[in-house]
């Protein structure tokens, strides 16, 4: 059996979300299904589906049943053990981390200096909204400023929830130059293709880019966020009323500390 510690987990070249993975933690703490899925809030049915899944996609049996319960396989074991060791190490960083997108991270940047003049220490990670998200559910950051709000309705429905506070609303400049797009890494990019599709325009997406000056050299058709052409002092005309593409920037927090406290009301009220 081959394990791969990822920012989730990887076994045999597949994902494990992390709700699959607190599945395991539960039947090993409790020997039971009915247990487990009380502890997990879920039914039994849902949680035994979800196992069988698992199951069936990893080509591994991780869990028995006899009449003594249910209980992790060796294999099982295995992947909670693996998972523990990655956390250990992970966590062993001792500041509090927060993430975001370089389309916010001035603004996030602004607040976490005003913080720590307080005295307290909070780091920071740029990534995008993907990378960000695995990094909130494997616990390793404490709160993520989202470009795309598509995450915070996701993780409503599988994580536990502390905070949610809207930070800004941002909107979408849709440059046409033709139907051939090319996709800018950052931003709610979801929601400016969601629009063109439900135009029933036909487009394609030939390409992704983190670099704006690639961007607007390509000759392509392309969705920047009016807030980082406002930053860069582009002037920028878009086809669609901006108002069609706006949308709200969340912070979400799942850890807990006076340092994210504070964080979070600041965030909230910049708005």
């Amino acid at each position: 059996m081959k394990i791969l510690p990822d920012l989730r987990l990887t076994v045999n070249d597949v994902t494990i979300s992390m709700q699959q993975i607190k599945a395991l933690f539960a039947i090993a703490s409790t020997h039971s299904q009915n247990k487990a899925a009380s502890i997990l809030e879920i039914s039994v049915p849902v949680l035994h589906r979800s196992l069988k899944d698992m199951e069936k996609k990893l080509g591994l049996e991780l869990i028995t049943t006899t009449h003594r319960g249910t209980r992790l396989t060796e294999e099982g074991k295995d992947i909670i053990e693996a998972y523990e060791r990655y956390k250990k190490r992970m966590m062993s960083y001792p500041n509090t981390i927060v993430a975001c997108s370089p389309l916010y991270f001035n603004l996030v940047q602004k607040i976490v200096s005003a913080i720590e003049r307080e005295g307290y220490q909070i780091d920071l990670l740029v990534s995008d909204d993907d990378l960000n998200n695995h990094c909130l559910e494997m616990g390793l950051v404490g709160a993520v400023v989202f470009d795309d709000p598509i995450y915070i309705y996701k993780e409503k429905e599988a994580q536990e929830i502390y905070e949610v506070v809207e930070v800004i609303k941002d909107t979408l400049i849709h440059v046409y130059r033709g139907n051939k797009y090319l996709r800018y890494k950052f931003g709610a990019q979801r929601i400016g293709f969601s629009h063109i599709k439900a135009q029933g325009v036909k487009y394609e997406v030939v390409g992704m880019t983190r670099d704006t000056k690639f961007l607007l050299k390509s000759g392509h058709s392309f969705f920047i966020n009016r807030s980082l052409a406002r930053r860069e002092g582009l002037a920028l005309r878009s086809r669609t009323e901006p108002k069609l593409l706006m949308h709200s920037i969340f912070a979400l927090r799942m850890g807990k500390g006076e340092e994210l406290d504070a964080l979070m009301l600041r965030l909230g009220q910049i708005k």
